[in-house]
């Protein structure tokens, strides 16, 4: 994991951990908070994680999902289709269980 500065898709600058295409940062709203951000995209997941170990560990969790996180947004976006389709889910329900499996 190696920590580095990627920019939010609002153009803001952070800090992050790093690893796989993913990335762990504060959230942006609320610095108690920790989210996971797709890096190429600067999209966060939208999931708010107490803790960073918390988060890098639902990092770690995605990261073994049948995806190339590092892609750009549409292709991470046609393997989370396919993938959830495999699981009969929608692909942010998904992606949420996988990030919340231990919580």
């Amino acid at each position: 994991m190696k920590k580095r500065t990627i920019t939010l898709n609002q153009g803001r600058k952070v800090t992050a951990y790093c690893k796989g295409g993913l990335a762990v940062n504060k959230a942006p709203t609320d610095q108690v908070y920790w989210t996971i951000t797709h890096i190429k995209s600067g999209l966060s997941t939208g999931v708010l994680l107490g803790s960073r170990k918390k988060a890098i560990r639902a990092m770690e969790r995605l990261l073994r999902l049948d995806v190339d996180w590092s892609k750009g947004d549409e292709e991470v976006a046609i393997q989370l289709d396919e993938v959830s389709a495999m699981h009969n889910v929608r692909p942010c329900d998904y992606i949420i269980k996988a990030i919340l499996a231990d919580e």
